[in-house]
């Protein structure tokens, strides 16, 4: 069971990581737009935004450093609904870009996605049997490293700064 969940998470992660990238520059606008800062540190910060999500995917698909995945996502599905409920509230209904420009969904439904994403989270924090590594255990530092370059690495080739 946790296995599955596992690899749902890691694909919702990683789907959601992908489809902004591919729709990169409507994600920027969308987050430019809404908080406020200057646009060097927006390209920057929605970068690392889908590198984040791009990790939290592969590494539940490893299962390595479930615990802390765990947690991380928890940290960040609980901020994005956050955000998401002062958007509702507000009467905001464009499209969240959740899942890029790809899938449209409106502040609400994202909010109903991410309970299903929450209630999964914790669902792996209460299964036993979590740490099912896909990796040998020689491997996993090697893999550790790997995650995190490739998703660090892959919105700044896929994708560079205007800057």
């Amino acid at each position: 069971m946790s296995l599955i969940i596992r690899l749902l998470l890691g694909l919702t992660f990683i789907l959601s990581g992908v489809f902004k990238l591919l729709s990169m520059d409507g994600f920027e606008l969308f987050v430019f737009k809404a908080i406020s800062l200057n646009w060097m540190l927006t390209t920057l910060l929605v970068r690392l935004l889908v590198a984040l999500e791009i990790a939290i995917g592969l590494f539940y698909i490893a299962g390595i450093a479930l615990k802390r995945t765990n947690l991380i996502a928890l940290i960040l599905i609980s901020g994005f609904s956050i955000w998401l409920m002062f958007q509702w509230l507000s009467g905001n209904s464009e499209n969240c870009h959740c899942f890029g420009d790809l899938f449209q969904m409106d502040a609400a439904e994202s909010l109903i996605k991410n309970a299903i994403i929450l209630l999964l989270i914790f669902l792996l924090f209460r299964l036993k049997g979590l740490e099912i590594i896909s990796v040998p255990p020689r491997f996993v530092k090697l893999a550790v490293g790997l995650i995190l370059l490739i998703s660090l690495l892959t919105p700044f080739i896929y994708s560079p700064p205007d800057f």
